[in-house]
């Protein structure tokens, strides 16, 4: 929510989340899948291109990313099956402070 705002505030701040996914692609490892994505301004020497996301099976992606010299972050996203047609998502987020 506060990317959100910050962003519709027109502070110049964009986060990862609302810019546009140009390559997405996939490489199978022992627990599940990578998934790589490079986003609209980053280049394809980023570890979202080079390393990707693990996503762990049956539903768990695993998420880090950089905060700079004060802090790293650590999310997991957990999908849970509610019916045929929806699924609840959490989001466990851990920092690290540096």
């Amino acid at each position: 929510m506060q990317e959100f705002v910050e962003e519709r505030q027109g502070l110049g701040l964009t986060y990862q989340i609302s810019r546009k996914h140009l390559k997405i692609a996939f490489k199978e490892f022992a627990y599940g899948i990578y998934k790589r994505r490079l986003l609209e301004g980053a280049s394809e020497d980023s570890d979202d291109w080079q390393v990707g996301h693990p996503i762990l099976f049956p539903n768990i992606l695993a998420v880090g990313s950089g905060g700079g010299a004060l802090w790293k972050v650590h999310s997991y996203q957990m999908r849970v099956p509610i019916d045929d047609e929806h699924s609840q998502h959490y989001w466990y987020m851990a920092y690290e402070s540096a």
